[in-house]
């Protein structure tokens, strides 16, 4: 994972915009999952187990003050070794967000998929809003998941996802609501 940390603080420093930039996102599917992780206003589509646990981490939203900037939206997957032993970026979806958004996506799906013990989530509790922002990245995944539940593209039941999700959704709850494990 010093990769994905390098690599995000690598891309992301700089890297600030603003309106009137003149950059123009065309708004796919990609657009609706981040809306749905952003906003409590979007209504999410997922089996009822994903849709529970959406639920209880948009109930906990509250404003990120982090100043937006282009973000890579994808980096767990997305950063390979140079011949030379450096980070490389590849695949670039770019979104409109505060940078920790980057990391907490990556946190989020290396503490789900890649056999990170949950408490790593901890490990950038110095990131600013860290929690909100994971909390959005976990929303933004189950949201994913909602999707490709609903049209038959799923790799796992709602339950086996909901099963492997919930560490983390807990543990993120636990920390906004100020409670410790």
């Amino acid at each position: 994972m010093s990769f994905l940390t390098i690599s995000s603080a690598g891309v992301h420093i700089g890297r600030r915009t603003g309106p009137g930039t003149g950059l123009v996102i065309r708004c796919l599917a990609l657009c609706k999952l981040e809306e749905t992780a952003l906003s409590v206003n979007a209504d999410p589509v997922a089996a009822d187990v994903t849709l529970e646990q959406i639920h209880r981490l948009r109930a906990a939203f509250t404003p990120v003050e982090g100043a937006s900037q282009v973000i890579h939206g994808d980096l767990g997957g997305n950063v390979l070794v140079s011949d030379d032993g450096g980070p490389v970026v590849i695949d670039w979806p770019p979104y409109f967000r505060p940078p920790g958004f980057a990391l907490a996506v990556a946190v989020g799906d290396a503490v789900r998929w890649e056999d990170v013990p949950v408490a790593f989530i901890d490990a950038w509790r110095d990131v600013a809003d860290w929690y909100q922002l994971l909390a959005r990245a976990l929303v933004y995944r189950l949201a994913t998941a909602g999707i490709q539940q609903q049209d038959g593209r799923a790799n796992l039941s709602p339950e086996e996802h909901a099963a492997t999700s919930e560490p983390a959704v807990a543990l993120v709850l636990d920390r906004l609501f100020g409670r410790q494990r």
